[in-house]
């Protein structure tokens, strides 16, 4: 490895198995963004290029694609991204999504770097192979971020070599102002899909996968859809399940009330809302939600209970659990203007209060400086 000079500026390796569209992925690129004011020397790391690559490299920080030969993840691979980051000579590696965590971690043991992963949702999602495979190299690792308490707890409970000091809560933020001017420069008329002033549109934002229970949304609302003739429904995103919830929607009847905008700028649709919904049991902090509620939407979002990280059922949205219905849950809403004005105002405060940007950076940026210093 280089030898590290006190004098230069930290060098920081974001790691992350991909770049495509998500809510970490975005996360990340706003950060990088916001980090370039430390004077930090950034670059990233993916495994799976895509949209978002292209956003970093306008900042212009250089972004690295390792891949392996006859799979993906193959030896080849792990050869490639040690040669890369001992030639990077970071001061510090962030990591986040499971794969980078888990390869990383490896590596940066091997190398002597310091790194710091970032744990964006609870562990129970990962199976019962990744859990294992984490508690057999959980000691390799300087520090995890939790976005959340839950996601904190989580990680204790299915990996329970976990120092409870090892892990920090930095919980997710968003930049309001960022998010606002690009959905009036990409702004989009409710008549570009059809829709009117009179119709109630129930949008969601969001990868098109199976964990994040569209399927059963769909279902839920069929007849709380039939029932109100104004009601719409709009799911933005793209995924490996947007040709089967095509043709959900068509089977049960509902091609005239829902569509799906696959499209990876999510950020105008939200000005066409009337209620926003986020229909999985199980996320961290969902960057699309965090979106919503700074667009003053009302939100009902899914949850194991009613201790949700963000929401407090009917203090400034409405928690769904599994023994609930989303459709029933929906009807407040849709009847009721007092009651989402209330739960907008509610929803801004929280998201002011609770998860501003500048906050989430500071502390990222503090924390790699610190565990850099353990060199």
């Amino acid at each position: 490895m280089q030898k590290k000079s006190k004098n230069r500026p930290l060098r920081i390796v974001h790691l992350t198995a991909s770049l495509k569209v998500g809510g970490a992925e975005t996360l990340l690129v706003n950060l990088v963004d916001d980090l370039r004011s430390y004077q930090f020397e950034q670059s990233v790391i993916c495994f799976h290029d895509g949209f978002n690559a292209d956003a970093i490299k306008e900042l212009g920080v250089s972004v690295y694609n390792v891949k392996g030969f006859l799979f993906r993840y193959d030896l080849l691979f792990f050869i490639r991204l040690f040669l890369l980051l001992r030639k990077l000579s970071p001061d510090c590696i962030h990591s986040l999504l499971w794969v980078a965590n888990f390869a990383g971690r490896l590596i940066a043991h091997m190398l002597k770097i310091p790194i710091v992963c970032a744990l964006h949702n609870n562990s129970g999602i990962n199976g019962k192979i990744r859990v294992l495979l984490d508690r057999c190299i959980t000691k390799k690792t300087d520090l995890f971020i939790a976005v959340s308490d839950e996601v904190k707890s989580s990680a204790a409970k299915y990996v329970p070599v976990i120092n409870d000091t090892a892990v920090k809560v930095i919980t997710n933020g968003i930049d309001t102002g960022r998010c606002h001017r690009l959905a009036m420069r990409l702004r989009k008329n409710r008549a570009d899909l059809n829709l009117s002033k009179d119709h109630f549109v129930i949008g969601s934002v969001g990868r098109l996968v199976e964990l994040k229970n569209y399927s059963l949304f769909v279902d839920q609302i069929k007849d709380i859809i039939l029932r109100f003739s104004h009601v719409r429904f709009v799911l933005v995103g793209t995924g490996p399940q947007e040709q089967f919830l095509r043709q959900k929607i068509k089977e049960i009847g509902l091609q005239d009330y829902a569509v799906i905008i696959s499209n990876q700028v999510a950020m105008p649709y939200y000005l066409l809302f009337d209620c926003f919904v986020l229909p999985s049991y199980k996320e961290g902090i969902s960057i699309a939600l965090l979106e919503a509620m700074s667009f003053g939407l009302p939100c009902i979002v899914g949850n194991h209970g009613r201790e949700h990280p963000v929401i407090k059922s009917g203090e400034n949205g409405i928690v769904v659990t599994p023994n609930d219905n989303f459709g029933e849950a929906l009807i407040p809403l849709i009847e009721n203007e007092d009651i989402r004005i209330t739960l907008s105002l509610a929803a801004k405060k929280t998201l002011h209060s609770h998860f501003y940007f500048n906050n989430m950076v500071k502390s990222y940026a503090e924390l790699f400086g610190s565990v850099s210093n353990r060199i």
